[in-house]
C-alpha cells in the first residue's frame, strides 16, 4: 500500500509498486514527480495499483514504463474515469497476442487529449477497438487466437489522426468498411488501417465534416461558365494522406487545368462550397489579369512580396466586380495582431504581408504603424489610378521590401501564425525560370493525377458496393480518348452490302418522320434555293445594290426532341468469330452501328457514339467515336471502321460518364443504348455480382436524372445479368448474325413515340 499523505517519496512509492525492472527503476523518480504534481493523493493509489499489475503480466517492461510516463500528463483531462476505461481495454487483451496494442494505445493518449476527447468518448473508442480486435484476430474456429490483429496494431497509432478528421460516431463505419474491403488478408488489412491504401483514405475522406469536390464538380463547372465565361477543366488532387500536415490545401493551375483539393472543411465562418468558389474566383482573376515574370534575378523575399501584392490586387479586383464577397473575405482572412509584428524572436516577413493584406481587404481595419499606413495609402492610390498596371504593383512590392526589412528578418525561425489565407493559390503561374533550379522543382507536385495517352487527366467515379450498401468513393479512374480516324471505305462497304435493308429502313423512317415540317428561310447554306430570296438578290444586283448571300432555305421537322448515346462494349470478347464464319462480333457490331447511324441521320435526331473497356479499376477507357454535333460523314465512318476490342467490361463508370454527356443535351427525351456481349467483369474483381450491382446502381442514377437506358445483348446466357442491371429494358439478340437488321429496328421502336 502507498503511504498516506502528500509528501510520500518516490522511494516509498517504488516499494509499493514492487517492481524489479531496471529501466523502470531508472525512470520512476521522474514519473513519480509528475504524478505528485498532477494526480491527486486519492488517485495515486489506483495509478500505482494498475502499474503494479502491468509489471506482473509477464509482458516485459515496455507496457508498464509507457503507462507510468504517460498517465500523469493526461490525468487532469481524463480523470479517474479514464483510468477505469483503460482497465476495460486491458482486461480482454493482456492474455492474448493483442497485448502488443496496449503500449501503443497508451502512447496515443496525449494525442487523444489534444483533440479534446473526453473520458466518455475515450470509452467509446476503447469499445470500438475491442470490437475490431474481436472481428479481425485470426483464430481456430473462433476460439484460440493464432496471432495478433493486424488491423488493431495498424490503426491504434493513427487514432489521433483519424479522430481529428472524422466524428467519433463515424469511426465504427470506417472500421466496418476496412474489414469488408480487406477480407482476411493481413497485408491488405495493414494497408487499410495504417492509411496506406487509397481505399482507406477515400472512405475516411467521405466521412469527414466538410465539402467533397466530387459532390459539387458540376455546380462548380457551371459557376465558372456563368460568372467567368470559362470552360477550364477542374481536376481534384487528394489531400488526406498520413503526411497531410506538410501538404497545404491550395488551388493551383497547371497544363491539365485548375487543380483543387478534393476536400474543403466547412468552418463556423464559411461553408466549404463558398471557399471552393472563392478559390476559383481568385485563380480566374489571376488568369485574366496577371502576366508571368522572369524570376531568376529576384530574391526569395522579393518574389514572396510580389506574390502577396499580386494576390491583394486580384482580391481587390474581385471585390470591385463582386462587392458581395466582402463579408466572406473578411470572415476568412486571418488577422495578425499589431503587437506581434514587433516581437524580435522570429522573422515576421510573412506576418507583415498578411497584416497589410488584412488592412487593404477588410473594411474597418486600422493600424498605428506609420509605415504600414503609408503603404496602404500608396497601394490604394495605385489601384484607383491604374488597377491593371501589374508593373506598378511590382515596383511597389520591391519598395515595400526595402523599407520594411529589419534585422530580425535574418533569423532562422520564421513566424507562420495567421499567415495562410485559405482561398489563395500557390502562385506558380506568376513565374518563368530561365535556368532550372530548386524553385521550379518545387512545382513538380506529386498531387497531379495520372494522364491518358492523349494527355487528358483521369476522371474519378465511385462504385457501389452491394455488401457495404454504400459507395466506394473515387474508386475508378476513367480516361477519355478520341478514336483515330481511318479510311471510311470499310463502313461504306457495310452500307453497300445492306442496300436492300437500307431501303426498308428508309420506308419505315418516312412513316416515323414528323408531318409538320417547318421552312427556315434566308440561310447561307441549305437543302434548296429560296426562290423568293433569289429573285430579290437578282433585283438588288440589277439596281446596283449590295446583294445578300442568304438565298437558301432549310426544312426542319418539329415534333422530335431526342438525344441518344450509343455505348459499345469494346472488350476482348468481341474479337470472337461467329460459328462457321470469318466475321468477328466487332465487325458485326460495326455493321449494325453503321446502319443505325444512317437511320438516325435520316431522322435528324441528335446522336453520339462511344465505346468502353477496362483494365482494372485504375484504367477504364472511354473511346469517343461520334459527338452529338458531328455529322454522319467520312470522319465518323473512318473512326467506326477503326475500332479495336481489348481488355475487360467494367460497365458502371462508363455508364456514369456517358450519362454526364447526355445530361448536357437540351432534348426532351434522352436515351442511353448499351450494346454488349457479356456481363460486367474485370481482372481485379473476384465477386461476380459486385460489378453487376454497381452497373445496376448506375442505371438507377441515370433514371433519376431523366435518362432512359436500354441494353442490346448478344449473349443468350446473359439474360439474368441484363435483367438484374436494366430490369425489363433490354433486347436479347439470340442470333447475333441478325444484329445489323435488328439494331435499327430496336432503335426505331424505342423512339417512335418521342
Amino acid at each position: 500500500m502507498l503511504p498516506a499523505g502528500e509528501n510520500s517519496t518516490h522511494q516509498e512509492a517504488w516499494q509499493a509498486l514492487n517492481c524489479h525492472f531496471k529501466d523502470v527503476e531508472q525512470a520512476f523518480p521522474e514519473c513519480w514527480q509528475q504524478a505528485v504534481a498532477k494526480i491527486p493523493v486519492a488517485a495515486r493509489q489506483d495509478y500505482l495499483q494498475l502499474a503494479g499489475f502491468l509489471g506482473k503480466t509477464g509482458r516485459g517492461s515496455e507496457m508498464l514504463l509507457v503507462f507510468l510516463q504517460v498517465w500523469p500528463s493526461v490525468y487532469p483531462h481524463f480523470q479517474q474515469s479514464g483510468l477505469e476505461t483503460l482497465k476495460t481495454l486491458l482486461e480482454p487483451l493482456w492474455k492474448t497476442p493483442n497485448w502488443k496494442a496496449l503500449p501503443i494505445f497508451f502512447r496515443q493518449l496525449p494525442e487523444l487529449m489534444a483533440i479534446q476527447l473526453n473520458s466518455q468518448q475515450l470509452q467509446q473508442v476503447v469499445q470500438s477497438c475491442l470490437q475490431l480486435a474481436e472481428r479481425t484476430t485470426p483464430s481456430i474456429h473462433g476460439g484460440q487466437p493464432l496471432g495478433s490483429s493486424e488491423c488493431l496494431l495498424a490503426v491504434i497509432p493513427r487514432l489521433g489522426f483519424v479522430l481529428s478528421r472524422i466524428p467519433l460516431e463515424k469511426l465504427e463505419s470506417w472500421f466496418n468498411s476496412g474489414i469488408h474491403l480487406s477480407g482476411k488478408d493481413p497485408s491488405t488489412q495493414k494497408a487499410y488501417f495504417s492509411l496506406q491504401s487509397p481505399e482507406s483514405r477515400l472512405f475516411l475522406q467521405r466521412l469527414r465534416s466538410g465539402v467533397l469536390f466530387h459532390d459539387h464538380e458540376k455546380s462548380l463547372t457551371s459557376y465558372l461558365k456563368a460568372l467567368w465565361d470559362s470552360e477550364a477543366i477542374l481536376v481534384a488532387y487528394p489531400t488526406l494522406r498520413p503526411d497531410e500536415e506538410a501538404t497545404p490545401q491550395q488551388a493551383y493551375m497547371d497544363v491539365d487545368g485548375i487543380r483543387l483539393p478534393d476536400f474543403v472543411e466547412s468552418t463556423s465562418t464559411a461553408d466549404g462550397l463558398d471557399l471552393y468558389r472563392l478559390m476559383l474566383a481568385h485563380l480566374l482573376a489571376h488568369q485574366k489579369y496577371s502576366q508571368p515574370r522572369f524570376a531568376d534575378n529576384l530574391s526569395p523575399l522579393q518574389r514572396t512580396t510580389i506574390e502577396s501584392f499580386e494576390d491583394i490586387r486580384m482580391d481587390l479586383l474581385l471585390l470591385k466586380k463582386y462587392p458581395g464577397l466582402t463579408g466572406l473575405i473578411a470572415r476568412l482572412h486571418p488577422q495578425v495582431k499589431e503587437e506581434t509584428l514587433a516581437n524580435p524572436k522570429a522573422s515576421r516577413v510573412l506576418q507583415r504581408l498578411s497584416f497589410l493584406s488584412h488592412l487593404l481587404l477588410v473594411p474597418g481595419s486600422q493600424t498605428s504603424i506609420a509605415l504600414m499606413q503609408h503603404f496602404v495609402e500608396r497601394f490604394c492610390e495605385v489601384f484607383v489610378n491604374d488597377p491593371l498596371n501589374q508593373d506598378a504593383f511590382v515596383d511597389l512590392a520591391l519598395n515595400f521590401v526595402t523599407q520594411t526589412r529589419s534585422g530580425q528578418d535574418q533569423q532562422a525561425e520564421v513566424a507562420f501564425a495567421d499567415t495562410r489565407i485559405p482561398w489563395r493559390d500557390d502562385n506558380r503561374h506568376l513565374w518563368v525560370f530561365i535556368e532550372e533550379g530548386d524553385e521550379e522543382e518545387s512545382f513538380s507536385d506529386p498531387r497531379t493525377s495520372k494522364k491518358s495517352l492523349d494527355g487528358l487527366p483521369a476522371r474519378l467515379y465511385p462504385e457501389w458496393d452491394y455488401q457495404l450498401q454504400d459507395y466506394r468513393p473515387d474508386e475508378v479512374s476513367l480516361y477519355e480518348a478520341l478514336v483515330p480516324t481511318g479510311s471510311p471505305s470499310k463502313v461504306e462497304g457495310y452500307l453497300e452490302r445492306n442496300a436492300g435493308l437500307i431501303k426498308r429502313i428508309t420506308q419505315l423512317i418516312n412513316r416515323l418522320k414528323p408531318q409538320n415540317p417547318q421552312r427556315i428561310r434566308h440561310q447561307e447554306k441549305g437543302n434548296e434555293l429560296d426562290t423568293d430570296a433569289l429573285v430579290r438578290t437578282w433585283l438588288d444586283i440589277k439596281n446596283g445594290n449590295l446583294a445578300k448571300d442568304r438565298i437558301y432555305l432549310n426544312t426542319q421537322n418539329e415534333g422530335r426532341s431526342l438525344a441518344v448515346l450509343l455505348l459499345l462494349d469494346l472488350s476482348h470478347s468481341l474479337n470472337d468469330r461467329l460459328p462457321g464464319s470469318a466475321t468477328s462480333l466487332l465487325e458485326l457490331s460495326e455493321e449494325a452501328v453503321a446502319l443505325l447511324c444512317f437511320a438516325v441521320s435520316q431522322l435528324g435526331d441528335s446522336m453520339a457514339i462511344a465505346g468502353f473497356n477496362s483494365n482494372t479499376r485504375h484504367q477504364v477507357r472511354y473511346h469517343h467515336i461520334k459527338g452529338f454535333s458531328e455529322p454522319w460523314g467520312a470522319t465518323v465512318k473512318g473512326r467506326l471502321g477503326n475500332l479495336e476490342a481489348s481488355y475487360s467490361t467494367r460497365m458502371g463508370a462508363a455508364l456514369r460518364h456517358a450519362g454526364q454527356y447526355l445530361n448536357r443535351q437540351t432534348a426532351d427525351r434522352k436515351i442511353l443504348l448499351v450494346l454488349s456481349d457479356g456481363q460486367p467483369s474485370d481482372i481485379d474483381i473476384q465477386d461476380d455480382h459486385y460489378l453487376i450491382a454497381d452497373a445496376a446502381k448506375a442505371i438507377q442514377e441515370l433514371k433519376s436524372c431523366g435518362i432512359n437506358s436500354h441494353a442490346i445483348h448478344l449473349d443468350a446466357l446473359g439474360e439474368d445479368c441484363m435483367q438484374a442491371i436494366f430490369g425489363h429494358h433490354y433486347s436479347l439478340i439470340k442470333k447475333v448474325e441478325c444484329l445489323p437488321v435488328q439494331l435499327p429496328s430496336i432503335f426505331l421502336s424505342l423512339t417512335k413515340s418521342s
